[in-house]
């Protein structure tokens, strides 16, 4: 939740990648339709709104679940942040918000969480197609939609998410003042040095402050970060790489963890340094 909304942020195209249908959407063709899909666009559940449940059964307005919020374009990809619907009150069954409920609760209360892909929808114009290798849908295009089905269209985009990502995690930089940089120096390589301390054993235990607050409960990527953690803190200290969300996100994957989860860390992370 970003100030009480429910953003999800997602790689939703990127040019010179092939989807199950063979299409390559040139990053043109969306970028010169943004506008539209800003002010007219929406999110649905897999092109449902516009296509049925069945395919072909009629529009079903109830699966549309969201707004497209901003579009960002970084080399030959699009990225977009979209805001899901939060019914006021207990939405009626078949409902947009019934269907937004189902999604987000999806995404963020069952674990692990679900798992969507976007699918860019729209309405291609008699003069957007261009034959070569496959089909690339150049800049003649109104782009209406994005749909979230559960397999994904381009094999090398990631699953929707609930972190920034791209060009939007880009805007944040870590704030780690020069005290966490020395702690980090100092620390680096103990695996619980920023526990919460009511955790810590042994001369952990008696030290007098803690970076972070005792957790409600354990998560299963705790292990995981706190492994990671020690290195990507020895390379902050040591300037070997930038303070951003991007380098930080990108250490971690070189420590092995899983792209989906990387930012997450980064976040966590930042979050400790912010305490200070």
């Amino acid at each position: 939740m970003e100030g009480g909304k429910r953003i999800v942020y997602f790689e939703t195209s990127r040019e010179g990648v092939e989807d199950r249908e063979g299409e390559d959407i040139a990053a043109d063709a969306l970028w010169n339709s943004r506008d539209l899909f800003l002010t007219q666009g929406d999110l649905d559940i897999s092109h449902w709104s516009k296509l049925g449940n069945p395919v072909g059964s009629g529009a079903r307005p109830e699966y549309i679940i969201g707004a497209p919020v901003d579009v960002v374009r970084e080399g030959p990809s699009i990225f977009v942040k979209g805001e899901i619907f939060n019914p006021r009150s207990a939405p009626p069954e078949n409902s947009q918000g019934a269907s937004a409920n189902m999604f987000w609760h999806s995404l963020t209360e069952q674990d692990p969480p679900g798992r969507w892909f976007p699918s860019v929808f729209g309405f291609i114009r008699e003069d957007g197609v261009k034959r070569g290798e496959g089909a690339v849908l150049n800049g003649a295009i109104d782009w209406t939609s994005v749909g979230f089905a559960q397999r994904a269209q381009h094999p090398e985009l990631p699953a929707i998410g609930t972190l920034p990502v791209g060009p939007f995690a880009k805007a944040g930089t870590l704030q780690m003042s020069y005290a966490t940089f020395a702690k980090a120096v100092q620390t680096a390589g103990d695996a619980s040095a920023l526990d919460a301390q009511s955790v810590q054993t042994g001369v952990p235990a008696i030290r007098s402050e803690s970076l972070q607050p005792t957790p409600k409960k354990p998560d299963r990527y705790t292990d995981l970060y706190k492994r990671a953690r020690a290195q990507v803190l020895t390379q902050l200290a040591s300037g070997d790489i930038p303070a951003t969300l991007d380098g930080v996100a990108d250490a971690f994957a070189a420590c092995g963890v899983p792209r989906p989860l990387v930012y997450e860390f980064a976040q966590r992370l930042d979050a400790s340094a912010r305490k200070l």
